[in-house]
This record gives C-alpha cells, sequence and structure tokens, in this order.
C-alpha cells in the first residue's frame, strides 16, 4: 500500500464501548434530575422518554444532514421536550457533566493498539477522523492522552469542531489538509460501511474496514482491505 498517512476513526476502531455507555446514560439522566429537583421541576414523566427523543433527532440528523449535535445542544431540546426553563449557568453546568462524564467511565482501547500505534507512527503521519455525540473532541482527546496514544496523532477532525461529519467529505479533507497530502496518498481506517469506508472512497482515499467489537463473521464492504483486529492492521500497513 503505497500511502504516506493513516486516519483512524475513534469508535470501535480505536476504543470499543460495552457497559459504560450504560453507566454513561444513567449518570446523565441522574444529575439532569438532581438539577431539576432543584428548581422544583418534577416532571410527572420518565426522563427516558426524553433522553430517547433526542437521541432519535441525533441519531437522523446524523444520518441524513451529516451532521452530530453537542451536548449544549441535546439539552436544549430535552429542555424543550419538557417545557421548562433553566438558568444559564445550569445549563453550562449540566453541558459539561454531560460531555465530561465519560472520562468517569471510559471506553476500552483495543488490544494491540498501544503495540502497534508505535510501530505505524514511525513509518506513516497518523490521524483521527471522527464523529462525536455527547463527548466532544476536546475530551476524546483527554481519553487519548490518559492512555498515553495521543503523542502519536499529528491531525484531528472531529465533527463537533468541523461542523459536519462522516461520510461528508469534507470531514476527511480536514485531516488530509493536516497530514499535507492527497487524497491517493492516504488510508482512513473504520467500522462503518457507510460513513467510514464509503466515505473516505468518496474522498478518493484508500479504506480499511475495521470488524471491530462486533460480532461479524462475514461482510460486504467496498473496502480496499479488511481487518478482524490490530494484528490484521499491522500486516495491511506492513509494519
Amino acid at each position: 500500500m503505497k500511502i504516506k498517512a493513516i486516519s483512524f476513526d475513534f469508535w470501535n476502531t480505536l476504543f470499543y464501548d460495552y457497559k459504560m455507555e450504560y453507566n454513561r446514560h444513567n449518570a446523565r439522566k441522574k444529575y439532569f434530575r438532581k438539577i431539576l429537583d432543584k428548581h422544583g421541576h418534577v416532571p410527572e414523566m420518565d426522563l427516558e422518554p426524553v433522553f430517547k427523543y433526542c437521541w432519535d433527532y441525533f441519531d437522523k440528523v446524523w444520518k441524513t444532514e451529516h451532521k452530530t449535535r453537542n451536548a449544549r445542544e441535546l439539552l436544549d431540546l430535552k429542555c424543550i421536550q419538557l417545557g421548562i426553563t433553566l438558568p444559564e449557568e445550569d445549563l453550562v453546568d449540566i453541558a459539561k457533566f454531560f460531555e465530561e462524564i465519560m472520562l468517569e467511565h471510559p471506553p476500552n482501547l483495543f488490544e494491540g493498539v498501544k503495540e502497534i500505534l508505535p510501530k505505524l507512527a514511525e513509518k506513516y503521519k497518523l490521524g483521527i477522523t471522527s464523529d462525536t455525540a455527547y463527548s466532544s473532541g476536546r475530551v476524546l482527546k483527554i481519553l487519548m492522552e490518559r492512555n498515553d496514544i495521543l503523542k502519536y496523532f499529528t491531525a484531528f477532525t472531529f465533527s463537533d469542531e468541523v461542523g459536519c461529519s462522516k461520510p461528508d467529505g469534507n470531514a476527511f479533507r480536514s485531516t488530509l489538509v493536516q497530514f499535507g497530502v492527497k487524497p491517493e496518498e492516504a488510508a482512513h481506517v473504520g467500522d462503518n460501511e457507510y460513513t467510514d469506508v464509503g466515505g473516505a472512497k468518496k474522498t478518493g482515499m484508500s479504506a480499511v474496514w475495521f470488524k471491530g467489537a462486533y460480532e461479524r463473521e462475514s461482510y460486504e464492504t467496498i473496502a480496499d482491505y479488511k481487518a478482524n483486529d490490530w494484528t490484521d492492521l499491522a500486516r495491511i500497513f506492513e509494519v
């Protein structure tokens, strides 16, 4: 593979999530309820339907407009659904909690990442092209630093920072500009056929479909390569 740079998705490629998202979800609901109670807002309805409505809205916008909504935008939508208003200082506080709770309930690195990333960094420029939701690119970079892998990356494109999400070509082009390479000189690695593989291919990059943490024994893909794990990535990129 004659390339100079590799872009990676964050979720289900570098990091995987099992029960931690469940813990984060419950923590967000609990904290939101605490602030509501402080102001005498005790909704008769359970908060779960409100959280689900907001996530369904996020998912729809992500899939149809190729944009993501951040923690504050999702919080504002929750307040609209509940028909309530909160002081700005509380909104800032809740949004910050929503965004940073991932640091208390973090995802896990895939096996092999810490061993193979240094080898890849010796041969290629490395970057992140990732969509975000409650947790911003800022928080994801903190997680990378805590896992001692941030130092291997020189390019970062997060949907909350660039205003678009994969498969929008502008997301990939943002990373390419930071790399200083042409599309044909870069590859993108990710688990989502539509956003990662499709988006990278349409932008003119090579694409590697990564199996990730899901059980998918056989999978049809337009990617140039398939990787079941990080050992496969080491073989594909010849390190």
